[in-house]
């Protein structure tokens, strides 16, 4: 199993130093071993292989974790963010969010609200082909 952490700021005002720090902080807690970096300093506007999604899709295999520091990081809007949870989904890549402990929770509600989104939205479009 690969352990790849995806860092991605796109101003000037945010630190890829500090994201890359939660993640090294997180895995010691959790024992996890981080393989690789994947480090941009892009603006979500950019295309998915400028801001290196597609080397991340490309590097990661089933069972695979990608640590993140935030959703946020992954997409320029929820539709592609969860178009790209789905992906990994179906992938079997576990997707390991850095978040403090008051915000577990909200998190795991959360994203069991996004997969259901995700889902919906698959299963929508395919009944219109």
């Amino acid at each position: 199993m690969t352990t790849i952490g995806y860092i991605r700021v796109s101003t000037e005002k945010q630190d890829l130093d500090k994201q890359r720090h939660l993640l090294l902080e997180y895995a010691h807690q959790h024992k996890i071993t981080i393989d690789e970096f994947i480090e941009v300093e892009i603006s979500s506007r950019k295309s998915q292989r400028e801001r290196r999604i597609t080397d991340l899709i490309e590097k990661l295999d089933r069972g695979d974790q990608l640590l993140v520091a935030e959703l946020s990081r992954l997409g320029r809007n929820m539709l592609e963010t969860l178009n790209l949870i789905n992906t990994l989904n179906e992938m079997a890549v576990q997707i390991v969010l850095y978040v403090n402990q008051s915000y577990q929770r909200r998190l795991r509600i959360l994203n069991y609200c996004w997969r259901y989104i995700a889902i919906s939205h698959r299963l929508s479009a395919s009944s219109f082909r």
